[in-house]
């Protein structure tokens, strides 16, 4: 697959999410999360990513390949209230990268369309796993409504005290709350401390639904 071959078909989603085995069973009040993160990298000493990409590099790096970015969503995502391993984590949880066609090199960055793109195969995948909360580890939050039909904004929280951090959006089915962190690399990024009193907020939020 070239970096952009996935063209071929707009709008549809090219790799398959990762889904951990105990996903279904949720964490408290069996409230299930997905976590977003950005995009994969066709890097010239790899394979070009396939369909299962997303899965097959989250089973590596529980299998023990150093992935710093998947340790910091852990350590962001679990904030104070939860008392899980990593592995324990990872297993309930689902995670899906928004951009669906591989980067060229960990410095190329998606193009507008890529992230225009991205937005169907990202609600598609909402809709499959019906997560209760969503954590979005890139700035594709920048390309959602901040508020959607039946949604709710709420600038409420540790982090952003003018800015829309957490939203509320109404499904056929249930309620998501989608929520704002920072990949890693972000420039200015708060410290981890601050990541994780932030998901301690958007676990008690939807664990209240006092949004």
């Amino acid at each position: 697959m070239s970096a952009r071959s996935c063209w071929r078909l707009p709008g549809a989603r090219v790799f398959a999410p990762y889904i951990g085995a105990e996903y279904h069973s949720g964490f408290a009040n069996r409230h299930k999360l997905m976590v977003v993160g950005e995009s994969h990298y066709n890097e010239p000493d790899c394979e070009p990513c396939g369909p299962n990409a997303t899965r097959e590099v989250v089973e590596s790096y529980l299998a023990g390949t150093k992935i710093p970015l998947y340790d910091y969503i852990f350590r962001a995502s679990i904030g104070h209230q939860k008392s899980f391993t990593r592995d324990e984590f990872w297993q309930r949880v689902a995670f899906v990268n928004f951009i669906q066609c591989p980067m060229k090199t960990l410095s190329d960055r998606p193009t507008p369309d890529d992230w225009k793109a991205g937005i169907a195969p990202f609600w598609d995948t909402v809709a499959e796993l019906k997560p209760d909360l969503v954590f979005m580890f890139t700035a594709a939050w920048s390309h959602l409504p901040s508020l959607a039909p039946n949604g709710v904004a709420t600038k409420t929280g540790p982090v952003g005290a003018d800015d829309t951090w957490l939203w509320r959006y109404g499904l056929a089915e249930r309620d998501v709350l989608i929520a704002r962190f920072y990949h890693r690399s972000a420039r200015a990024n708060p410290s981890i401390a601050v990541w994780k009193a932030w998901a301690d907020h958007c676990w008690l939020a939807r664990e209240s639904q006092h949004v």
